[in-house]
């Protein structure tokens, strides 16, 4: 007997992740199952919800949209419309998964234009709330004036 398959993730991206893992749960339409190595072969429908799975001892967990999962002997294959890491996922967690294309020198790359990207959203986020700050004391004083004129007929504010 076997103690380790192949597990494959894929969504419309892409393959996301290729590695050897000893156990997987997952969520399928009727229920969650589970799948060890020499597992008999078969073909399921998967609906959003956890996706585990197990290397060495150690557990990770996915968010899956709705997908489809074929099980081999010797593989596992998941065709997913989304796969979301959990919040608790670090990256160095992400790197110690072993994604099919994804090496530390691709990573590094991608990270950065994600820390410009953050930089340039905070940046641009507080003038949107001056902006907003300025357009609510705007409605406040024209809201006054309005008031001022009622209260004194005929007075010019």
């Amino acid at each position: 007997m076997r103690n380790a398959m192949q597990l494959a993730l894929v969504t419309p991206r892409g393959r996301i992740l290729e590695m050897s893992v000893n156990q997987v749960i997952a969520t399928g339409t009727l229920g969650e199952f589970g799948v060890l190595p020499d597992h008999l072969p078969f073909l399921t429908t998967l609906k959003e919800g956890p996706f585990r799975f197990e290397k060495a001892g150690t557990w990770r967990t996915l968010q899956m949209g709705d997908g489809v999962c074929e099980v081999g002997p010797d593989r596992v294959v998941v065709l997913a419309e989304t796969v979301h890491h959990e919040a608790s996922v670090t990256l160095q967690a992400i790197l110690d998964w072993e994604p099919a294309d994804a090496t530390p020198q691709r990573l590094k790359p991608a990270i950065a234009r994600a820390d410009n990207r953050i930089r340039e959203i905070e940046q641009f986020h507080a003038p949107d709330e001056a902006a907003a700050r300025a357009d609510a004391e705007w409605q406040e004083l024209d809201a006054l004036t309005k008031r001022a004129r009622g209260a004194v007929p005929g007075a010019v504010v």
